[in-house]
């Protein structure tokens, strides 16, 4: 379930998510590493941590978006 949610999402955001990363300095860094803090709590069975993690990361792309989509 989780790989379909995120394939119909991926493919709606590649555009917005390649410009974030190529105008937002640190962002590729940063996305990398929460997926890994992600990737990691699920591994060691900390959903409540993994879910954490994911509202984090979601968060940042929101708040991006909603500057980015306000300055055009």
């Amino acid at each position: 379930m989780l790989c379909s949610l995120i394939g119909s999402l991926s493919g709606r955001t590649t555009r917005a998510r390649v410009w974030r990363g190529l105008t937002l300095a640190g962002a590729v860094e940063r996305t990398n590493k929460q997926h890994q803090a992600m990737y990691d709590a699920i591994a060691a069975r900390q959903p409540d941590l993994a879910r954490s993690w994911a509202m984090v990361h979601v968060a940042g792309v929101e708040q991006w978006l909603r500057v980015a989509f306000e300055g055009s």
